[in-house]
């Protein structure tokens, strides 16, 4: 008497999945690739992409340096809708003038901050270290100035549409870190 037996081997892939603004690919990248839900693998560069929350324009990604940059994430977009229409009820009118940045248009501003030869020399952060490129820090038209209708504005309210002041030197940078965020300590 003889015994047969089959053993049946499955191999289950094993995904694993990215965080939010955590690297999904680039040339050369050989970690994981597919993004927790809901987010997308974002190419930034050639060098890297990042998990990200769905764009109001995801076009912005391939955009030149030059090109405007008023997108943000969709939650970004509803709270600055938010916000800005209880503004306008006040009598104030408060508009993004800058948004998402690429790698490219980020480094077109550090270039112009390390070279002062542009955009005012204003300051920038490093390429890919900014905010912008996180698609949660808008530059808005608070006319650079603390005393501004807009800012001070912002300044009393921004907070409980989410949005906080972040960057003391440039009264036009504030972030969005979700409803609830308390107001900086120096505005």
């Amino acid at each position: 008497m003889y015994w047969t037996f089959t053993v049946l081997i499955v191999f289950v892939p094993i995904v694993y999945s990215v965080e939010i603004y955590k690297q999904c690919g680039s040339e050369g990248y050989t970690g994981a690739t597919e993004c927790d839900l809901p987010l997308q693998c974002f190419r930034r560069s050639r060098w890297f992409s990042s998990c990200q929350k769905h764009l109001t324009n995801p076009g912005i990604h391939s955009s030149a340096p030059t090109a405007a940059d008023n997108t943000m994430t969709t939650s970004t977009a509803c709270a600055f809708d938010k916000m800005a229409s209880a503004a306008k009820q006040a009598g104030v009118k408060i508009t993004v003038t800058s948004g998402f940045r690429t790698v490219a248009r980020q480094e077109y501003f550090w270039n112009c901050y390390q070279t002062k030869a542009c955009n005012n020399g204003n300051l920038a952060a490093r390429p890919g270290t900014s905010k912008h490129g996180r698609d949660v820090a808008l530059d808005l038209n608070t006319d650079c100035g603390s005393q501004s209708g807009v800012h001070q504005w912002l300044k009393n309210n921004g907070h409980k549409y989410g949005f906080k002041h972040t960057v003391k030197s440039e009264p036009w940078y504030w972030e969005f870190g979700g409803v609830g965020v308390r107001r900086a300590s120096f505005s």
